[in-house]
């Protein structure tokens, strides 16, 4: 990996961002800073990384102290979602930064990230599911109150929530389903071992499908049955060579595992059947992400980059710890100093920025970046359009 302009970059254009996040006041202050927060980010980003674009950028922080916690910062769906210390959600419109809505009705941390459905923004405290409107941020509702056991992030659609729980070792259900009208139970699936990763769904409603893996080394397939009808039949089921504890990814009509067992599976997702493994010889233990033509890995020792049509290995860049998006012919990452770099398709690092205090959420969809301050300043740079 060619790393000569590395030091260079970092020294000269790095120290633009973190210089901007220390003169920058936080909300309430009196002094103002020389030049404004979002020209100076405009401009490491082009010093930095040649990222050019029309800019937005909106400030939370104008209507009172706001501290956002840097690991809620994410896009899904149509919102930039990210929690405050108070507990306080906040949907920001992923196209235009307007705030779509708050809400603080949890009351409670919550058990995991919370989740979307094609209707409704969902959190799960200890023994409570609370249903969000995705429109107006009022609940819809009373919470339901649950005796479950959930072992992993739960996944939804318009009417049922899917929960993996304890209990594989046991012969228990291992996964199962709530109403989220009525808020009963419904039917459930029994594993050979428990679902520790993230599951996911896949499809469009109504032919939605549920995907699972145990740490048995099973992958499994289910159509996304109400939970007041009966338990449906698995689609299909495969197996691995190893546990499966990391999240599982679904991208167009692919599903991507990664396994304990060290290698990177893509699979047909309406199928099941394998088209591609890639070996990394370590354990994988983090949810792969994937894009239109790569997929990224997180493992011991950093980030690898794979083609996502042949599973072959692009680039290692050791010292990465997170992909963010792809722009420009180059792959943006953060490092695990928390940094950003621009990685181009032979791997060589052609820029490096310090992260200025910057939460950067990870953009599968398309090349506009993101960055959210930890006191609620954010900025979208988009593709073109100056």
């Amino acid at each position: 990996m060619k790393t000569g302009s590395l030091r260079t970059l970092a020294a000269a254009c790095g120290a633009a961002l973190l210089a901007a996040a220390v003169s920058a006041p936080l909300a309430g202050c009196a002094s103002k800073p020389k030049t404004p927060r979002d020209e100076v980010f405009r401009k490491a980003m082009a010093e930095g990384f040649g990222f050019t674009g029309r800019l937005l950028a909106v400030d939370l922080g104008q209507q009172g102290r706001v501290r956002v916690r840097p690991e809620s910062v994410r896009l899904d769906g149509e919102y930039l979602f990210l929690q405050e210390d108070n507990l306080r959600f906040n949907a920001i419109g992923r196209e235009n930064l307007h705030l779509g809505w708050s809400y603080a009705g949890f009351g409670v941390p919550l058990r995991g990230t919370p989740v979307l459905s094609t209707t409704s923004f969902l959190g799960m405290t200890t023994t409570e599911l609370h249903t969000v409107n995705l429109d107006y941020g009022h609940n819809d509702g009373a919470p339901i109150h649950f005796d479950l056991a959930p072992s992993a992030r739960f996944v939804a659609t318009a009417g049922t929530a899917y929960v993996p729980c304890w209990g594989g070792s046991r012969g228990e259900k291992t996964l199962r389903t709530l109403n989220l009208a009525t808020g009963l139970e419904g039917w459930g699936y029994r594993t050979p071992g428990d679902i520790r990763g993230n599951m996911a769904l896949g499809g469009v409603p109504p032919r939605e499908m549920v995907y699972f893996a145990t740490d048995a080394g099973e992958v499994c397939c289910l159509p996304s049955a109400g939970a007041d009808g009966p338990a449906p039949d698995v689609l299909w089921s495969t197996n691995v060579h190893g546990p499966v504890t990391a999240g599982l990814e679904v991208s167009g009509e692919e599903l991507f595992v990664a396994s304990e067992d060290g290698f990177l599976y893509c699979m047909d997702r309406i199928t099941g059947i394998h088209r591609w493994a890639a070996p990394h010889q370590t354990p994988l233990t983090e949810a792969p992400v994937a894009t239109a033509g790569s997929v990224y890995q997180f493992r011991t020792g950093g980030l690898w980059c794979h083609d996502r049509a042949t599973g072959a290995v692009r680039w290692k860049l050791k010292g990465a710890v997170r992909f963010v998006l792809e722009r420009d012919g180059k792959s943006v990452v953060q490092m695990e100093d928390g940094s950003l770099a621009a990685v181009a398709a032979d791997g060589t690092v052609s820029g490096r920025l310090g992260h200025g205090g910057y939460a950067y959420p990870t953009n599968r969809r398309d090349a506009n970046l993101y960055a959210v301050s930890g006191d609620g300043f954010v900025v979208k740079l988009e593709v073109g359009g100056e």
